[in-house]
Parts: structure tokens; sequence; C-alpha cells
């Protein structure tokens, strides 16, 4: 059940530093819980090791989660934040309330993830003097999409974009080289640094090959073909079904595995009566919601993971722990993907828009297995060099070191 969106003054009312020694604090700002839970926990974690004190501003989805988050020693503040929604009153309720909690809270540094946080803490911190880092992980439809409503909002966004980026303290963080070339080109953040971070970062001591793919397939097995992500329909499930679909008239055997989360926030997202129509006609294997314990077993179970996703990405977490897994992965030739994997040198990068492509790819697999289980080998060294926890969290650990207020 969703909680209250009603301001609760208790929340604002919390120790001071005399109270917690030097420990310096950081507020993270995020869309929803469950977002943060899954691509975001490893790095606040690591920074509350390192004695930060962590708050967690969000829209908490469910009791479970906040709870969890509390067990860690984490403050959890309600954020009544709405993804997609632009009633401007809703808006203004959010805006408020932040700038209301980083006045009194004063934190020493202020994390904010995805558009919204970015730009709505961006400017909250530029008014109070605080420093802030904010993450751009993908651009996202709203760059990519050609729909009249994303054209309009487009310029908007660059334009908040601009203005957030006018502090001379903060910086902005991207996953990928692309977007960041984007804002550079706009001249956005100028008075900031833009700085490169490559991925979320997985535990490789987890996920870790524990098995080898495509071994006798075709022969006493089927290829199996994972996809897992947010169920959203521009992730590119329809391109999956209808080249396996292909395969099989063609006499391939061949599974199509299905893992993710609803996202019923989204206009764009499948709904469980879609999904379970699949499963029932038997195009996709169902496997339901994954934890991320359960996901480096499922990932040691199938040959390739494959995203044909239609618009730029950060760099998906899923390839990345595909890779450390040792599987081939086949993705979308789009922002951030094609960041990640180099076509025939590390795994396969396709237009998302023609099925084709992927029919032929995954006969390719099948025909040609030695060189793909090379391709996954390339991509699980690059994995352990370049996306790491240890990797990426001691890069966000300098970042908080070096931008806190003093």
């Amino acid at each position: 059940m969703a909680y209250s969106h009603l301001i609760k003054w208790s929340e604002f009312l919390l120790y001071d530093d005399h109270s917690i020694g030097i420990m310096k604090k950081i507020t993270y700002i995020i869309n929803v819980d469950w977002y943060f839970k899954l691509h975001w926990l490893n790095r606040a974690k690591a920074a509350k090791d390192q004695g930060y004190d962590i708050t967690i501003m969000t829209h908490f989805t469910s009791a479970k989660i906040r709870s969890y988050f509390q067990g860690l020693g984490f403050r959890c503040v309600e954020l009544p934040l709405s993804r997609s929604g632009i009633n401007p009153f809703s808006e203004l309720r959010t805006i408020v309330k932040l700038y209301k909690y980083l006045k009194v809270q004063q934190p020493h540094l202020i994390h904010c993830i995805t558009v919204k946080p970015s730009i709505y803490g961006g400017l909250i911190s530029n008014v109070l003097k605080l420093p802030s880092i904010k993450s751009i992980t993908g651009l996202g439809a709203v760059f990519s999409s050609q729909s009249p409503l994303f054209r309009i909002l487009r310029p908007l966004i660059t334009g908040l974009y601009y203005v957030v980026g006018q502090s001379n303290t903060g910086a902005f963080i991207f996953e990928n080289n692309s977007d960041r070339n984007v804002f550079k080109a706009a001249g956005i953040g100028r008075k900031q640094s833009l700085v490169h971070i490559a991925g979320a970062g997985v535990d490789t001591s987890h996920f870790c090959g524990l098995s080898q793919p495509l071994v006798n397939v075709g022969i006493d097995k089927p290829m199996v073909v994972l996809f897992a992500a947010r169920l959203l329909k521009d992730k590119g499930l329809d391109t999956l079904i209808s080249a396996v679909s292909t395969l099989r008239k063609k006499g391939l055997t061949i599974e199509l595995w299905v893992a993710g989360l609803f996202d019923l926030e989204s206009k764009n997202s499948y709904t469980e009566s879609d999904i379970q129509s699949l499963a029932e006609k038997g195009e996709i294997k169902w496997l339901g919601a994954v934890s991320g314990s359960e996901m480096p077993s499922i990932l040691n179970s199938v040959d390739v993971v494959a995203l044909p996703t239609r618009y730029g990405e950060g760099i998906p977490r899923i390839l990345i722990e595909a890779g450390a897994t040792g599987r081939v992965v086949v993705a979308s030739n789009v922002t951030g993907c094609n960041e990640f994997i180099s076509d025939k040198v590390n795994g396969r990068s396709l237009n998302p828009s023609i099925v084709d492509d992927w029919s032929e790819c995954l006969i390719d697999i099948a025909e040609d297995p030695l060189s793909y289980q090379h391709y996954a080998k390339c991509l699980e060294r690059d994995v352990k060099a370049q996306y790491s926890d240890n990797v990426v969290i001691s890069k966000f650990i300098d970042l908080y070191d070096s931008h806190c207020r003093k």
C-alpha cells in the first residue's frame, strides 16, 4: 500500500551533526523505492560503510521495502513523486516538501537520480547553495521518441537541466559517453563536472559463470533465451517473440524465458494478463519478478540474454549481470547498449526494429556456438575489469568525498 503524501513534520525533526559526531549526511532523491533497491543499494551501503549517514527520499510503494531500508540503517522519507505525472499542483506539492526537508536538514551532499529528481533536487540545491550530484541513467524516451508530447517536453527539460548546471558546485554523472556528449554539446553543466562512470556495478563474486552457454544446444537441449527487464513495450519483447516464433517454424528448438517487474504507472507497460496470455499460448516461459539473489542461478541456466530495447539506456544492469556470468549477450544498437557491446567482439549489437536481424542472429548462434562462446568470454573479462562493484563503487565514494560540503 502506498504511503500518505501528507508532510509529516516528524520526518524533519532529525538529529543534527552534534549527535552523530563527524558523520556527514547524504540524501538520495529518487523516483521510486524498488528502483533504488534494484540499482543503487550497493552504492548506498558502501557509503554508509564509509561513515556517511544515509537518507532516502522517494515514493515508497510497500512497507516491506521501507522496513528493509530502515533495517540497513537508512532514514526513509516519503516523497510524493509521480514519474510520469504532469499535474502542476501535484508537482508543486512535491517541490515544496523537498525544499522544506532539504532546508531544515542541510545535508552535506544531495544525490539526485533520474530525470525529475535531478531537475527538482538540482534546482532546490542551487537555491539552498547545497552541493548535489545528478545521475543521468539514460536520456530515455523524452530524448529519443518523436511523439508530439515528448517533442514539446524535450526543449523544456533541456532548459531545466541547463539551469540546474549553473551552480558552481556539483556534478552530472553519466553511465555512457553518448549522454555525456549530448549535455556537453548543449552547454549543460559548463560550471560543473560531467563525469562518466560506466554502469551500475555488479558483485562479481555473486554474479559469476558456473556453466558454459550453448553446450549441446540443438543436440539434446533447446537454446534458452532470457529477456529480463521492466515489462515495458518499448523494451522490445515483441521483437523477440516474433524472432523466436520464426525459428520454431524453421524447426529450431528454442525457449524464451521472461522475467521482470510490471510498471503499471507507465502507459507503455504490459499488464499481468498480457504476460499470462503469452505464457498460456506457450510463446514464453514466465518466471515472474526475480530477486537479485535468484538471478545468478537463472543466468547460469540460460544460453543467451537478449534486450531489443528501442530507446536509449544508461547501461542496462541485466546486460552487465549477463556478462559477469559468461552469457552470450545480444542487445540493441542504441545509446548505452552499444557502448557496452561491440558487435562480433563481445556480443551482438542489432537494429531493434528489424525482426529478421534477431532471427538470423539466433540461427547463427545455434550454428556457430564456438564464436559466441568466445564473445561471452570477452564480455566476462570486460565486466570484471570495468563494471564490477569494486570499480564502480570506489569511483562514487571518491565523488562523495570530493563534493561533500565541508
